[in-house]
């Protein structure tokens, strides 16, 4: 006889809590036996909502030992759990109130549902032993329940679990069922089948929920709740449609589906693949015969008892061709050594006016120089599902060629053309007339990198030997002073109006590190050094406004050491930071009554300080030097993404990292999030405007009235009732 454990059944409402303990006491001599396994009758197992611990014999679990990131694909679980018996999966759940991490599957007494978040191991292993109990063989059972991710979003490649099933249970036995996923807070209603099964009556079968324990960021607190089990009932489901890497919409309720193709796609001549609900057959076959998808194709399925017909009608739309102003390219470095060796990488990203990705085209891309000149490489490629085709450039020739991509299928030249600066190489030569010369020609300022460095590498000196260095002072854009420095053991020759403290920056004339620094009269200014440094050391920044409050950015050195220094009593410090990689910290400090400020290191002496003045009125320019890119222009576009660094600005984006689509999207409603900086600066203006077609034969307009316009946001609800319409955020700069 088959029982079930009633403390993990859900009692139906009305008289919830009085039908369950009634039925708890009256049931009670039924339940005290340990059952071998859930019972399957004919009508299914019913729902369990874990009203409490559930015995082992019925959910049972397994900490696979190992560590995190050793299984993190489905392949590497499959070929995990090919290693495991059912017999191994004996666990008694653990118990706790609510989320945290466990080796072990667990009992949320909290909320009455069962929970995975794998920690210490290679995977946590929830399994459910079943029985046939129907008096007939099942071929295929259905498996429901309510997936739930309380409060992490994870960074782990599988989002929730991947189910296997066995009938013995064996080991080298498990059939994967697929993944069922959940990447955001909330809960999602999962149902699946097993099929084919032909599980005969009496015997058991097994279903695991495998959770990996992941090593992107934190693994996902799973949990799941209102379980079942029941026979299949025949449907005549049409449940996948389309080809590799181009699936349709299918609409079950209307029994339509929607399937767009690519540009330039034969629609005379398609050959799509489906899959079916289990047992049900249709008019039309899978992946073989080329039907004419020119007007809609009706294909009619049929469940296995054939009492289930159902008609659905599939209707093929082509994708609109690849947009010029639509598509990207975008270059991984604009800066480089003219070495002929070092690359930048040129991304091309075709997209269509809907922003889709246009795939099977071929694209290239040349140089605004002679051909010869700048080496790209591939000649040519073709664009993937994602739309992208990839190109390195280099270059041996100093100079600054912009880069033009061409979908040479359809003729289309893309709008957004990429600059990608050769820089030459320095020939290190006497000090003459403090200034510096790369092969005969003056340094501008913009050959020099945010960090106040040249992209360049020293080849030979007069004589053969580095007897000297010059230097040259720039009064770069906001007042930003830039001062060149050279490799050491050398001898230095200093700028004008720049100077030197021999007891933190070195000797003067045989200088392991010698550092400039600039105490003109600029608020802002980049200090710039090279070597190792006396410690510990200071500096008395001078020229300062008494009682203005300032920030600093202190430059660590670029190789692996330590690095600790004070400003204005604020200690601040880098650890260890990675080989050759420039880091920062950032501070604020008051000035004193004789304006000035001493800053102490100890440690490695630091390569250059930055300073900003956070009293005086602050503008775009002091936004990009407090982001690192000091003198960049409001319409260039650092980190590639498409935004502009005026646009960065305004939303408060950070213009060293690209990222992805600004604003959103909700129920029609737009809403983009205004910059702190730009509107405390008050020099941005903000407009939303609209245009049916791109501005082809509609001119972009500025919308009517905003949901709100305000120093927080502005936000706009998209009219109604249009079968199609755009918008765009314009941004303008009223005090560059």
């Amino acid at each position: 006889m088959h029982t079930m454990n009633v403390s993990s059944m859900r009692i139906p409402n009305p008289l919830d809590k009085l039908v369950r303990s009634l039925a708890l006491a009256a049931l009670a001599g039924f339940a005290t036996n340990a059952h071998a396994a859930i019972p399957v009758g004919a009508a299914g197992s019913g729902t369990f909502t874990f009203d409490a611990l559930p015995t082992a014999s019925e959910w049972s679990m397994l900490s696979v030992s190992g560590g995190s990131g050793d299984v993190e694909t489905d392949a590497a679980l499959d070929t995990a759990m090919s290693t495991i018996a059912a017999s191994s999966i004996a666990g008694t759940l653990a118990s706790q109130a609510g989320s945290g991490t466990n080796g072990s599957a667990y009992w949320r007494s909290g909320d009455l549902k069962l929970g995975t978040q794998p920690t210490g191991n290679k995977m946590t292993l929830l399994m459910a032993r079943l029985q046939n109990s129907s008096g007939d063989t099942i071929d295929s059972l259905t498996v429901a329940y309510t997936l739930g991710l309380p409060t992490v979003t994870p960074g782990e490649l599988i989002k929730g679990h991947r189910l296997y099933w066995s009938k013995t249970g064996a080991a080298g036995t498990w059939t994967a069922a697929g993944d069922y996923l959940l990447a955001a807070t909330g809960t999602k209603a999962i149902s699946f089948d097993l099929a084919p099964l032909a599980w005969g009556d009496g015997e058991t079968l097994h279903v695991v929920w495998a959770d990996d324990n992941g090593v992107a960021g934190s693994d996902g607190d799973y949990t799941i709740d209102d379980v079942s089990f029941a026979k299949t009932i025949p449907a005549a489901n049409i449940l996948t449609f389309g080809l590799p890497g181009n699936p349709a919409a299918i609409d079950q309720g209307t029994q339509t589906i929607g399937w767009t193709v690519p540009d330039g796609t034969n629609v005379l001549a398609l050959a799509p693949t489906f899959t079916l609900s289990f047992g049900a057959t249709c008019d039309h076959d899978s992946g073989i015969t080329e039907y004419d998808f020119s007007s809609p194709v009706h294909y009619i399925v049929t469940s296995s008892d054939a009492l289930v017909i159902r008609n659905y009608t599939v209707t093929v739309t082509v994708a609109p061709p690849a947009s010029a102003d639509a598509s990207t390219v975008t270059a991984s470095s604009a800066f480089l050594p003219a070495d002929g060796t070092t690359t930048s990488t040129i991304t091309v990203t075709l997209k269509n006016l809907l922003g889709n990705p246009v795939a099977d085209k071929t694209v290239t891309l040349v140089s605004s120089r002679t051909v010869g000149v700048d080496t790209i490489v591939p000649d040519s490629g073709v664009s993937g599902s994602n739309g992208v085709v990839t190109f390195t450039v280099k270059s041996a020739t100093p100079g600054a060629p912009v880069f033009t991509a061409t979908d040479t299928t359809d003729t289309l030249e893309i709008s957004q053309k990429p600059t990608v600066k050769f820089q030459p190489l320095i020939t290190w030569g006497p000090a003459t007339n403090d200034t510096l010369n790369a092969g005969g020609t003056a340094f501008e300022q913009s050959d020099v990198k945010t960090d106040g460095t040249f992209v360049a590498a020293v080849t030979t000196g007069i004589g053969g030997t580095l007897n000297g260095v010059t230097f040259q002072r720039w009064t770069a854009f906001n007042s930003q002073r830039y001062i060149v420095f050279g490799s050491s053991p050398i001898s230095m020759a200093w700028a004008p109006n720049a100077g030197r403290n021999q007891n933190g920056w070195g000797s003067p004339t045989n200088a392991y590190g010698n550092y400039g620094y600039d105490n003109g009269t600029a608020t802002n200014l980049l200090l710039t050094g090279g070597g190792e440094g006396d410690s510990p050391g200071t500096l008395t920044l001078g020229t300062l406004v008494s009682n203005h409050q300032y920030q600093v950015q202190i430059w660590a050195p670029s190789w692996n050491q330590s690095f600790n220094t004070t400003v204005g009593g604020v200690a601040l410090r880098i650890a260890d930071p990675p080989a050759r990689i420039p880091q920062y910290m950032v501070g604020t400090f008051t000035a004193d009554d004789t304006g000035s400020q001493l800053i102490q290191w100890s440690g490695i002496a630091p390569c250059g300080v930055s300073l900003r003045d956070l009293t005086a009125a602050a503008t775009y320019a002091d936004w990009a030097i407090a982001h690192g890119i000091p003198g960049e222009p409001a319409s260039g576009d650092y980190d590639n993404d498409g935004l502009t660094n005026l646009m960065e600005y305004a939303l408060g984006l950070a213009p060293t990292v690209p990222g992805g689509s600004p604003g959103s999207l909700v129920g029609g409603l737009l809403t983009f999030t205004k910059g702190t900086d730009a509107v405390t600066n008050n020099d941005v203006t903000y407009a939303i405007e609209e245009s049916d077609d791109l501005g082809l034969t509609d001119p972009w307009t500025e919308v009517a009235s905003y949901v709100d316009n305000n120093s927080t946001t502005i936000s706009h609800a998209l009219p109604p009732g249009r079968s199609k319409t755009f918008a765009r955020l314009v941004v303008t700069h009223t005090t560059p």
